[in-house]
């Protein structure tokens, strides 16, 4: 039981990388005004969106192979 929540927390913090991209980015770059705001949103929803979505599928189907293996306690 131990290892398949340690396996889950180790999945569900792989899937969220593009989500610490995006706040670092965010954060480093400290962006004011609209434009400069409006590109950062851009580039986090469109390339790091995408890339969180195709993670959030993955991460799921894996979390069901670990979850449905009688190999893993």
């Amino acid at each position: 039981m131990l290892t398949r929540v340690f396996l889950t927390m180790l999945v569900v913090g792989a899937m969220l990388i593009p989500t610490w991209i995006y706040l670092l980015a965010r954060w480093v770059t400290n962006p004011e005004g609209f434009w400069q705001n409006f590109i950062l949103l851009g580039a986090g929803v469109w390339f790091l969106g995408l890339f969180q979505v195709v993670l959030l599928f993955l991460g799921l189907w894996v979390l069901g192979a670990i979850w449905s293996s009688p190999r893993i306690r």
